[in-house]
């Protein structure tokens, strides 16, 4: 699991790499996941996009973000 980091230590997060702040855990959508179920998922887990993933594969298809929706 990621390091976690608290939203004022600003020196730490500049001094992390990417490996340090991913999240492992990832929740997805697929392509047929309804728009307003993607705005609910965005809202309520506090995160700002989304991975879209084949249904059959896995294989990433792209990202829905907030700013798409």
């Amino acid at each position: 699991m990621a390091q976690q980091f608290r939203p004022d230590d600003a020196r730490a997060r500049l001094a992390a790499n990417v490996g340090m702040v991913m999240r492992t855990d990832m929740l997805t959508v697929t392509p047929e996941t309804p728009l307003t179920a993607i705005i609910d998922l965005l809202l309520q887990e506090h995160i700002g996009a989304v991975p879209v993933l084949q249904s059959a594969s896995h294989a990433l298809l792209g990202m829905v973000s907030y700013i798409d929706v």
